[in-house]
C-alpha cells in the first residue's frame, strides 16, 4: 500500500491500495500481485479520516488536506464495502478506539438507512505491518525486502503498544522539504530555445543579482530576470487565462512542451482546455475557483465529483496522461470499479459529449474516455508507471 503524494495542496496517496488476497508488497510498498479489483483509493466506497481538532471522515472518493503529517493527525482510509481500513499514522489502542467510535458516527450520517457498529462487526479488518518488519528510513511502508502485511480485526487491534516512539514517528511519505526543487522547461531550465534567447543576459552577473530582487520587491523596480521569464512564457503559451495559487492556467495550448507530466485541467462545454503549466502546488479545485471567479464557467465548484449530480455541471476535470499528448478523465470522480463493468460504463458515458467536443477543439491531443489511473496502468510502461505514482499523479 504504497503513498504517494498528489501535490503540497491534496495528498493523493494516503493508503491508496490494499493488496488482496495475498497482502504481499514489494520493498516499495507496492503490491506483488497486482489485481485492478483491489480496493483503491479511487473506490467508490473509499472514504478519507483523519483527525484536524474534530474527527473528520471525507466524502468518497475523496482526499486528505495539506498539512496532516504533523503528529496525532492519524490520518487513513476505509473501504465501506470491504470492510477495511488502513492507517498512515497508527494510533494506540485507546485513540483507536475512539476513532472507530468517530467513524460509526459519520458513517450514519452518510449511510442514514444502516446501522453501524464496525468495532462489534467481525468482517471489518484493519490492515497493519508485522512489528519485525517496520520500516525503512521515513517511511514505514518501504522496507528492505519485500514484506507481508495483516489484517486484524478491530477489536484484536494493539497499535503502538507493540511498537516504540520512533516507530509510531515514521510517516509513508517524504516531506517535501527534502524534494528537489521544481523547475518547469522554461524557466532557468536547459530548453535551447530558452537559453538562447537568455543567452544576453548571462553575460552579466549583475543582471539576475540579490539586490535586483529586493528592488523588485521592496521598491517596485522590477526584476530584469523576472520580465524575461514573464515576457517568454507569453511568447511561448500566448497570456495566461487565469491564475490558480500562483500557477499559470492557459486555455487550448497548442502543445504540451513545457507542461508538467501530470498537470491538471478543466474542459468546459464548449470542449475549451484550461490547463495549468505546471502540476506542483494546484489541484481542480483551485483551477475550478479561479475560472468561476473569471465567470469562465459558471456552475457551482463544490460536489463535482460525484457522477449521480453531473447534469448540474458546465465542465469535467482532466488530468494529462503522463508525460503523453493525452487526457483522461481527472481521479477524483466517484465512479463504480472496473469489477462493475456495466455500471461503470454508464458511468463513463456521461463525461462523453465533453471529450467530444474536447476533441474538435483540441485535435492535436487525444482524449480517452476512461479515469486517469486506469488509463496509466494499461498503458505506461513500468518504468513510467513508478513516476506517475511516486511524483505524480502528483508532484
Amino acid at each position: 500500500m504504497k503513498l504517494v503524494c498528489e501535490s503540497l495542496q491534496e495528498l493523493f496517496e494516503s493508503p491508496d491500495e490494499v493488496a488482496l488476497p495475498s497482502l504481499r508488497y514489494t520493498k516499495d510498498g507496492e503490491p506483488v500481485d497486482f489485481d485492478e479489483n483491489n480496493p483503491y483509493v479511487d473506490s467508490i466506497d473509499a472514504h478519507p479520516f483523519w483527525l484536524s481538532g474534530e474527527f473528520i471522515l471525507g466524502r468518497r472518493g475523496g482526499f486528505h488536506p495539506e498539512g496532516l503529517r504533523r503528529a496525532k493527525a492519524y490520518p487513513g482510509r476505509l473501504w465501506k464495502d470491504e470492510k477495511i481500513i488502513s492507517f498512515w499514522e497508527y494510533p494506540d489502542k485507546e485513540t483507536f478506539n475512539k476513532i472507530i467510535d468517530m467513524i460509526n458516527l459519520r458513517l450514519s450520517d452518510y449511510y442514514p438507512d444502516q446501522e453501524w457498529d464496525i468495532m462489534n462487526d467481525p468482517d471489518w479488518m484493519v490492515e497493519v505491518i508485522p512489528v519485525q518488519d517496520l520500516g525503512r528510513g521515513s517511511n514505514m511502508w518501504k522496507q528492505n525486502e519485500e514484506y507481508t502485511a495483516q489484517l486484524v480485526s478491530l477489536k484484536n487491534y494493539a497499535g503502538s503498544q507493540e511498537r516504540s516512539e520512533t516507530d509510531l514517528a515514521k510517516q509513508h511519505i517524504t516531506s517535501p522539504l527534502f524534494k528537489a526543487k521544481h523547475v518547469s522547461q522554461g524557466f532557468g531550465s536547459k530548453d535551447p530555445a530558452y537559453q538562447a534567447k537568455r543567452a544576453w543576459q548571462m553575460a552579466s552577473a549583475t543582471s539576475e543579482g540579490v539586490a535586483d530582487k529586493y528592488a523588485s520587491k521592496h521598491f517596485g523596480i522590477s526584476d530584469p530576470e523576472e520580465e524575461f521569464n514573464r515576457e517568454y512564457a507569453i511568447q511561448k503559451y500566448g497570456r495566461p487565462a487565469v491564475k490558480a495559487k500562483g500557477v499559470h492556467i492557459y486555455k487550448n495550448p497548442k502543445s504540451l512542451d513545457g507542461f508538467d507530466k501530470g498537470v491538471r485541467g478543466v474542459v468546459d462545454k464548449n470542449g475549451n482546455l484550461y490547463l495549468a503549466l505546471i502540476q506542483e502546488g494546484v489541484i481542480h479545485d483551485n483551477i475550478l475557483d479561479a475560472l468561476k471567479s473569471s465567470n469562465l464557467i459558471s456552475s457551482s465548484t463544490r460536489g463535482w465529483d460525484d457522477p449521480e449530480k453531473f447534469d448540474q455541471y458546465d465542465f469535467v476535470t482532466v488530468q494529462r496522461i503522463w508525460g503523453k499528448e493525452k487526457f483522461a478523465i481527472g481521479e477524483s470522480y466517484a465512479i463504480p470499479k472496473p469489477k462493475f463493468p456495466e455500471e461503470r460504463e454508464k458511468a463513463l458515458k456521461i463525461f462523453e459529449p465533453f471529450l467530444i467536443n474536447a476533441q474538435k477543439v483540441n485535435p492535436q491531443f487525444e482524449w480517452v474516455l476512461e479515469q486517469v489511473r486506469v488509463v496509466a496502468r494499461k498503458t505506461l510502461s513500468p518504468e513510467e508507471y513508478e513516476e506517475f505514482k511516486t511524483q505524480g499523479s502528483g508532484v
